[in-house]
């Protein structure tokens, strides 16, 4: 529940945010001709496991990924 205004201001801005970068993270991979589900999988295991936190790494045009979550 939302005990002010403010307090449902401040989540309205936070969610259009999350929506927005999830939408680039999906439409990048999309341009990238990756396998959009693969991709996600990838990023959120990774992330989960805290496994290589270099972020270059996890780039749609990265060989390894277009390896991995390519069509």
């Amino acid at each position: 529940a939302f005990h002010t205004k403010k307090d449902f201001q401040k989540y309205t801005k936070l969610l259009t945010l999350s929506n927005a970068i999830f939408y680039t993270i999906v439409q990048t991979a999309k341009l990238n001709n990756l396998d959009v589900f693969k991709y996600l999988k990838l990023i959120f295991e990774a992330y989960t496991r805290s496994q290589n936190l270099d972020l270059k790494a996890y780039l749609p045009w990265n060989p390894t990924v277009q390896k991995i979550c390519g069509k």
